[in-house]
Parts: C-alpha cells; sequence; structure tokens
C-alpha cells in the first residue's frame, strides 16, 4: 500500500508562468513598517487616519528597493508570476493623478510615464512580471480617465482602480502592452 507522498515529493510552483493577473500589493508591507526597531508603542497609533498616513509615508524608493527593499526580497519563487503593485502613498499630487512622487523615488527623473517605465523596468529586473498601480478618486469620465490610462499604458503599467468610478466600484485591471 503506497502512503501520501512526503513533503520532499511535493511542488507547489507551476512550471509555466501563470496566466492570470495575480499581485502583491505593498499595503500589508507599508503596515507593517511603523514600530519594527521600537521597544515598545501604542496600537492606537495604527488605528484609523493615523494608521493610514503612517502606512502612506513607509513607501519610498528605499523600501521598495533599498538593499532590504520588498522587490528584492518577497516571493522570489514566485515573483515573476505577481504583478508588484504600489498602493497609496506612491504618487505625487493626488492618488488619482498615477504620477510618480519625485520626493518618495528621487532615482526616476523625468516625464511621469518614463518614471513608471523606469519603476516598472527595475521591478522586471527583479524578477517581478510587472507593475501596478493603486488609485482613488479616479475620473468617470472618458475625457478625464482617458489620459491616466494612456499614461499608465504607456509607460506598461497595471491600472487597479479603487475608491473610484461611481461610488468604489472598481473598473478592475488592464494588463500590461504585449509591445514595449
Amino acid at each position: 500500500m503506497l502512503g501520501p507522498p512526503s513533503h520532499a515529493d511535493v511542488n507547489l510552483v507551476p512550471e509555466q508562468p501563470a496566466t492570470a493577473l495575480n499581485y502583491f500589493c505593498t499595503w500589508s508591507a507599508q503596515n507593517y513598517m511603523y514600530g519594527q526597531g521600537l521597544a515598545g508603542m501604542d496600537p492606537a497609533v495604527l488605528e484609523g487616519g493615523s494608521g493610514s498616513n503612517l502606512a502612506w509615508q513607509s513607501l519610498t524608493e528605499g523600501a521598495v528597493f533599498g538593499p532590504k527593499g520588498w522587490a528584492n526580497e518577497f516571493y522570489p519563487r514566485v515573483r515573476k508570476d505577481l504583478y508588484f503593485l504600489l498602493d497609496d502613498g506612491y504618487y505625487a499630487a493626488d492618488a488619482a493623478s498615477m504620477e510618480l512622487g519625485p520626493r518618495k523615488f528621487p532615482s526616476f527623473p523625468g516625464n511621469p510615464a518614463g518614471r513608471l517605465k523606469a519603476v516598472r523596468g527595475k521591478l522586471e529586473a527583479a524578477g517581478w512580471r510587472g507593475l501596478g498601480l493603486w488609485t482613488r478618486h479616479t475620473p468617470s469620465t472618458a475625457a478625464k480617465i482617458e489620459p491616466l490610462l494612456r499614461r499608465s499604458l504607456s509607460a506598461g503599467g497595471l491600472v487597479r482602480p479603487r475608491d473610484g468610478l461611481g461610488g468604489g466600484q472598481s473598473a478592475g485591471t488592464l494588463p500590461q502592452q504585449k509591445n514595449r
């Protein structure tokens, strides 16, 4: 009688890349950052707007691409199947701008699409499938959303609008362009 396979015989990582749009979202890591190395802390500081602000502040170039950055450390065995989604805090002006903040990501100069394209390239060089962007209060008219979508697509980005488009409905995701 054969028993169940040993753990050494089971490999759950597929040989071929996935076709589904899966992603790692930075929000979980952003919320984990505050308090690292502190001897003690009041958990109330992590609640509500205070906690959101701390998470927003933690999304920086160093957190993403530094020596122990998330893009270099997280999910090495499956990242080729995952888009790296920058959550709340990557942007320059507002969450619907889809513009990388130059103070938060100073090593990525140039126009908005060029900066996003450079970030995408660095993520892909680290083995990620591509770049994703979180947005809020995305415009609901085609005339206003079209320039944002063009910017994202010209950078090869993945857009995941949230908290907009009429009462918090999600517009879903747009895959990266094939021709870069």
